[in-house]
């Protein structure tokens, strides 16, 4: 666990490529279930961008309620 992790609640979750920003947030959400890192009511926030491996590149955010 990294500091982010604590101060923030911050824990990236690496996922399987994508065709289209639905697979995307589908897939993220499997992943976060699998590992039970949310439950029922839990609200996530996804942070991502069109331009990968861009600094300051993330362009999209979306509020998930599992």
């Amino acid at each position: 666990m990294c500091i982010r992790d604590r101060v923030w609640g911050v824990q990236p979750v690496l996922i399987e490529t994508f065709e289209t920003t639905d697979e995307m947030f589908a897939r993220a959400a499997e992943r976060l279930l699998e590992r039970g890192l949310v439950a029922p009511a839990d609200t996530v926030v996804y942070v991502a961008g069109a331009r990968a491996r861009t600094p300051g590149g993330a362009d999209m955010i979306k509020l998930h309620k599992f």
